[in-house]
């Protein structure tokens, strides 16, 4: 690991104060214990948060010698999960709030740079992360980024497949390419990444599990254990490969790299890291209370006037 990048909780208090602010970026990786089929383990979005976090460090330094990237540890912390056994649920909001929290704990000490790095795709999950980093922005006047939040809709569409094709040097066939698009969950990607990464957690079963196709419009939380046969994984773990996987990790960098630039520089990248479900009131942390408290409201008004009436 290059000098530049350091682990948090390796550091003492006088080492963090006296690095340069205006040149340091804070990389928080975050996600859930998930099940992710008979195949994989429990910490694979873990393992994919981590992984990138310090490969981006680690090209961002080389690009950038003069900066700093400060790497803390993992929070194996995720909500939107699916119901199967292994998988750890937090809450949206006590998500939102973690997150909050932790930033706001460097940001208070004139620390002006964070990137979240995320593997998980639930909808909840995502927009609490983007909220946080929001909020965080806002209250310290600091420029935070959820970085995957707005990829992951993309990537779990398909919308990553040209340039995953540049770097394998040749095509998907139309076939792959439709199971890509349902490539969702312990499926292609996410055991192509193992294979790479963590390839001895990896059981050999997963050459012999066939595809199982549904529409990530369609998703529920029980679509793990209700799909298929119901062992845990949507999408094509028999596709996977370790040259896969290193195309896919040239492609996310590639963009992600460009991104974490274009903030460094001083950039509003907000457009781009906003996910799709961001902009849908009904992911938001507090829309449940709002939803609910303009039915009491809209309730006591009928009340009132129909108590006037009858008066």
């Amino acid at each position: 690991m290059a000098e530049n990048i350091l682990e948090l909780m390796d550091l003492n208090h006088p080492q963090l104060n006296a690095l340069k602010r205006e040149k340091t970026v804070i990389f928080i990786p975050i996600s859930p214990i998930e099940e992710h089929g008979p195949h994989l383990p429990l910490g694979v979005d873990a393992f994919n948060a981590r992984f990138f976090a310090g490969e981006l460090a680690e090209r961002l330094t080389e690009k950038r010698p003069d900066w700093t990237v400060v790497l803390t540890p993992l929070l194996p912390l995720g909500t939107n999960v699916f119901k199967y056994i292994g998988s750890i649920h937090i809450r949206q909001r006590a998500m939102r709030d973690v997150v909050t929290d932790f930033a706001s704990s460097l940001a208070r000490y004139g620390f002006s740079y964070f990137v979240v790095f995320s593997f998980h795709g639930g909808p909840g999950h995502i927009v609490a992360l983007e909220e946080a980093s929001r909020k965080v922005s806002k209250r310290f006047g600091v420029k935070m980024i959820s970085l995957t939040g707005g990829l992951a809709y993309k990537f779990l569409s398909g919308g990553f497949t040209p340039e995953i094709e540049r770097y394998l040097s040749k095509p998907l066939t139309q076939e792959e390419r439709e199971l890509f698009k349902k490539d969702i969950h312990a499926g292609w990607w996410e055991t192509a990444m193992m294979l790479k990464t963590k390839s001895h957690l990896v059981d050999e079963s997963y050459e012999e599990l066939g595809p199982v196709e549904i529409d990530i419009r369609n998703i529920r939380s029980d679509s793990a254990e209700s799909a298929g046969e119901g062992l845990g994984y949507l999408g094509a773990p028999h596709k996977a490969t370790k040259e896969f996987a290193e195309a896919s990790i040239e492609a996310l960098c590639e963009v992600g790299l460009s991104l974490i630039d274009r903030l460094l520089d001083g950039e509003d990248i907000t457009k781009e890291t906003t996910s799709k479900f961001y902009r849908a009131p009904i992911f938001r942390t507090n829309f449940k209370r709002y939803l609910y408290g303009g039915v009491a409201l809209g309730l006591l008004v009928i009340a009132v006037v129909l108590w006037r009436l009858l008066v």
